[in-house]
């Protein structure tokens, strides 16, 4: 059996409604880190996911729907990491990929 590499590159765009929980230590001056993290069923030694860093991430900032009361940075950051799966008893990979918003200083201050 020989050892063969396969790369597999695939580009989605999403567009959704997400969830973050907010950390309040700050309020209301609170810039706050959402995130999305993309795993696999496969094991950490079957698939790893890689940045490609010839295209790199980017985010659409004009079309956030908060953008009263933040502001959305156009800085993506990424993060690979490896997620303990309990009940498969098995380390799955994982890849993270995280936006900044800022809370706008005048809203709540003159609300």
């Amino acid at each position: 059996m020989n050892s063969l590499t396969v790369r597999v590159s695939e580009m989605r765009k999403l567009r959704g409604i997400f969830y973050e929980r907010l950390e309040l230590y700050d309020f209301p001056m609170d810039t706050q880190e959402l995130s999305i993290t993309l795993t696999s069923k496969r094991q950490s030694s079957e698939i790893e996911f890689v940045e490609n860093l010839k295209d790199g991430c980017s985010i659409n900032t004009e079309d956030f729907l908060d953008q009263q009361e933040w502001d959305l940075f156009s800085h993506v950051k990424t993060t690979g990491r490896y997620i303990f799966d309990p009940w498969r008893k098995y380390e799955r990979p994982g890849f993270s990929v995280s936006c900044f918003i800022a809370r706008k200083p005048g809203y709540y201050l003159y609300k």
